[in-house]
């Protein structure tokens, strides 16, 4: 694919995977080249991030690699070994490291064909913003939206849900930006109305927020079509003791 792309004058930028790669005469790892530049003292602070929820900082070294092993297609139910020419391209690694601790949160391996008056930090910042659209999609999976199941069946339908599920996600994501003690507040109450865990000391994920958020929702939206008559809450907590009294508490 990616000699297809070179050939039709494309300019691509792919995140590399466990497959070799030339690099000064020899072929290696992905990571070897990494830990040879590190050693080397190549890697060069580039911009803070956040990552899975986390503060991070992100590190960036780049380096010339060819890719000359021959591509791999499925031919008739075979897989067939098909040579091509070699290209060469730019890699870029990217690391994000906890600030504090210095423990490596993620690397990314970059591979691209852009010119070299694109500096390599733009090019991952590229894919930082590619990597928050990958989040918001597995956000919209799940979080209390499953978008997979939606069952809407007009183009208007769907935009409509769509809008008011990314507008959860925004709210979500302001939460998450927001450090005065009353976010920090409701932030624990969307927890404990998600029903899930958090691991000791670490901040909540947008999805466990949306979880709550959705739940805070269907509650106030129940609430106001009851038209707020707070004693059938109590009702319900009594026939719901009735039939399970190991899990009501009093």
């Amino acid at each position: 694919m990616i000699r297809q792309w070179s050939a039709a004058g494309f300019l691509f930028l792919i995140r590399g995977k466990k497959r070799k790669v030339r690099w000064r005469g020899k072929l290696v790892k992905y990571s070897t080249v990494a830990a040879r530049l590190e050693a080397e003292g190549a890697f060069r602070q580039s911009q803070k991030v956040t990552i899975k929820g986390k503060p991070g900082v992100q590190l960036i070294a780049e380096t010339e690699v060819v890719l000359d092993r021959p591509a791999t297609h499925k031919v008739d139910g075979q897989m067939m070994i098909i040579p091509g020419e070699a290209i060469t391209l730019r890699l870029v690694i990217a690391k994000v490291v906890d600030p504090k601790s210095g423990e490596v949160l993620s690397t990314w391996y970059l591979l691209t064909n852009v010119p070299s008056e694109v500096p390599a930090e733009q090019i991952a910042l590229w894919y930082y913003f590619r990597w928050q659209i990958e989040s918001f999609f597995r956000l919209l999976k799940k979080g209390g939206q499953q978008l997979e199941y939606w069952q809407q069946e007009s183009g208007l339908a769907i935009l409509n849900r769509l809008l008011l599920a990314s507008m959860a996600c925004a709210i979500v994501w302001n939460l998450q930006r927001d450090k005065s003690a009353e976010s920090v507040e409701f932030q624990k109450e969307l927890v404990r109305l998600s029903g899930k865990r958090l691991k000791r000391g670490h901040p909540p994920t947008a999805g466990i927020l949306l979880d709550g958020l959705c739940s805070l929702f269907r509650m106030i939206d129940y609430l106001d079509e009851e038209n707020s008559d707070h004693s059938k809450i109590g009702k319900l907590k009594k026939t719901a003791k009735k039939f399970m009294p190991e899990l009501i508490k009093s």
